[in-house]
């Protein structure tokens, strides 16, 4: 049994939330302001506060502030409750720490209670009851869950988890057993197996299940279809937003809120919409629409839930500053944060509709060490950028988000010719994402690395440039992935951590002639947490092109000739030659008596850990 205090300035939402938590077994006692929350946890043992974010006076936001600023009260697990899940407020509470953030939706109480739950079973300092367990939610009811989702139990041991549920599946020599295989074998692997469900069948059932039941708000809708127009008026929104109560409370509480409070408390929705804009109105009603619809996801046998949201998140956060970068306006750097957060929604939809076959499908991918969406596209003969792009359109969600989003694994040069009007919108969420991938910034369960270069110049981006927004967004998501993916029970492994495990002794010294944006070096620098690479045992050559080929040798005989390694001979580091396509490697020989391993990306993640282990002589740390 917990001990819960409920700190919310609405009677209404008070008695509910005491009602729900003592039915479940929980004693539970609530205040209505932040002053009182503070007093009674100071007065008396509490296990978990419940702390509503917009409140008058003293914001939850300062609460919460207070209650980790007072070593007292410091470890205090806190939930944060809000109508107002924007990514500003969201980053603004991380940074303090929270156990989780629930969203006010429909049927919001049951999963909170939830949480409470989960939390109170994890912590032996609780005390639990023996007897009955909490009261089902509501038939129908969504669990609200936090903007990043708490992680399965324990995390996934690929190697072991792809055997077993691709036995039998895949030719009997594809084995782990039989060792890594050529890129060659592996597409004909590929090709070789069939579809495992029909591309109609598919698509009728999932689209049609999830559009019934997660169908966008008619407000949501007519709002998102108004500001989606020039023309519309701010008295067309204001009007739309009326006609569904619940919307209306959020949109007045957020104008209310710290992020936006100025002068006086705005007391109806006109007021609230004219203090916001009409460009801010749309992207918080898509993110409360997104959460509404998709928060509750806790993972599946394919890939955990933090990863995914962390990676999600990374993405939005990644393109929103790129788009910055290229001078784009306010608005289009929102929508490209929404952009990011919404484009990898298919997996989660293949996870939770083909519960059956995703799981094969990502362990294939895994086997075959192939990029993700290319064996989505094989065995299920649509891949999730189009299911995502699909329901986005039924949602009546504007261009500029569903362009990106539907083609944002292209290359530079299938985008131009695929979509040469959305070109521009595209390429900075296909960039985002591949940064993404290269930080190690969560996982979607695509382990791949890709290349960049091409989307930087695309955008006419300096390399020094994108390096410093890279240090920028980093210590943003440092503060997402330490403080939002806190969650119940033991914390789980983190995705770069599991990665830095594979990886085990091997240290490699990264070497390109633009090494700001070289996939590869972005990746052993997260990995190394930004440090310099000490006492290396291999070397890195990125090339992007056979014009390269030369300077890049130059590059390596200088570094070797710096380091006293002795540019060839026995004392040489061995030497993994990364390049775009084969037409970039090396001539045999040319690197003298040095061991070379020549590969060409996009390339797993994990392959590419074990070449690195291998040419390094390591052992792999993994257990």
């Amino acid at each position: 049994m917990a001990r819960v205090l409920v700190i919310d300035d609405d009677a209404q939402i008070r008695a509910l939330v005491v009602k729900f938590l003592e039915k479940a077994g929980h004693t539970a006692s609530a205040v209505s302001s932040a002053e009182l929350g503070l007093a009674a946890l100071r007065r008396r043992e509490t296990d978990i506060t419940l702390l509503d974010l917009e409140m008058p006076e003293t914001s939850g936001l300062a609460c919460l502030a207070a209650i980790r600023g007072d070593p007292a009260l410091a470890r205090t697990p806190v939930f944060m409750v809000t109508a107002t899940p924007l990514r500003e407020v969201v980053i603004r509470v991380a940074r303090l720490g929270v156990q989780g953030i629930v969203i006010k939706s429909d049927n919001w109480i049951p999963g909170l209670v939830a949480q409470v739950d989960k939390f109170a079973a994890s912590d032996p300092t609780i005390a639990l009851p023996d007897a009955p367990t909490p009261s089902p939610p509501p038939a129908g009811a969504r669990s609200a869950a936090p903007a990043i989702a708490a992680p399965s139990a324990a995390p996934r041991t690929a190697s072991a988890a792809a055997i077993g549920a691709v036995e039998g599946w895949l030719p009997p020599d594809i084995h782990p057993s039989h060792g890594p295989m050529t890129d060659e074998r592996a597409m004909e692997t590929l090709r070789s197996l069939k579809p495992i469900i029909a591309r109609s069948e598919l698509l009728d059932a999932m689209l049609a299940e999830t559009v019934s039941v997660r169908a966008l708000r008619p407000a949501a809708q007519q709002v998102l279809a108004l500001t989606g127009r020039a023309e519309s008026s701010m008295h067309a929104v204001v009007n739309a937003i009326r006609q569904d109560q619940a919307l209306s409370l959020r949109i007045l509480r957020m104008a209310n809120s710290t992020l936006y409070a100025r002068g006086d408390r705005v007391d109806n929705v006109a007021k609230a919409v004219a203090r916001i804009g009409l460009a801010q109105i749309r992207s918080a009603v898509l993110s409360v629409s997104v959460l509404d619809a998709f928060g509750s996801f806790s993972g599946s046998d394919a890939f955990r839930a933090d990863w995914f949201w962390e990676h999600s998140t990374a993405t939005g956060t990644l393109a929103m500053r790129l788009s910055q970068a290229c001078g784009h306006t306010r608005d289009h750097c929102e929508t490209m944060f929404t952009a990011g957060l919404l484009h990898d929604l298919g997996r989660l939809l293949y996870a939770e509709h083909l519960p059956e076959h995703y799981p094969k499908v990502v362990q294939t991918a895994e086997r075959l060490e192939l990029p993700l969406e290319t064996v989505e596209t094989r065995l299920l003969l649509v891949n999730h950028a189009d299911i995502t792009d699909r329901l986005l359109r039924h949602w009546n969600f504007a261009p500029t988000i569903i362009a990106p989003v539907a083609f944002h694994h292209l290359s530079v040069g299938n985008i131009k010719s695929t979509a040469p009007r959305a070109a521009d919108d595209v390429v900075p969420l296909a960039l985002a994402n591949r940064l993404a991938h290269a930080t190690l910034a969560g996982s979607s369960g695509n382990e791949v690395l890709y290349p960049i270069e091409d989307f930087v110049d695309h955008l006419r981006l300096d390399a020094g440039k994108v390096a410093t927004l890279l240090a920028g967004a980093s210590a943003e998501l440092a503060d997402l992935r330490v403080n939002m993916l806190m969650h119940s029970g033991e914390p789980g492994r983190e995705y770069i951590d599991s990665v830095r495990e594979r990886l085990g002794d091997a240290r490699p010294l990264t070497l390109a002639l633009r090494p700001e944006i070289d996939p590869v070096s972005i990746m052993a620098s997260a990995l190394r947490g930004g440090a310099p690479c000490q006492d290396p045992n291999l070397v890195t050559l990125r090339i992007r092109s056979p014009h390269e080929r030369v300077a890049a040798k130059r590059l390596l005989d200088e570094a070797a000739a710096t380091s006293g390694d002795g540019g060839t001979g026995g004392g040489a580091l061995p030497v993994l030659v990364v390049g775009d396509g084969r037409s970039c490697l090396l001539q045999d020989g040319l690197l003298g008596d040095r061991t070379v391993r020549q590969v060409t990306l996009p390339r797993s993640v994990g392959r590419l850990l074990r070449d690195m282990r291998e040419l390094a002589g390591v052992e792999h740390a993994h257990v």
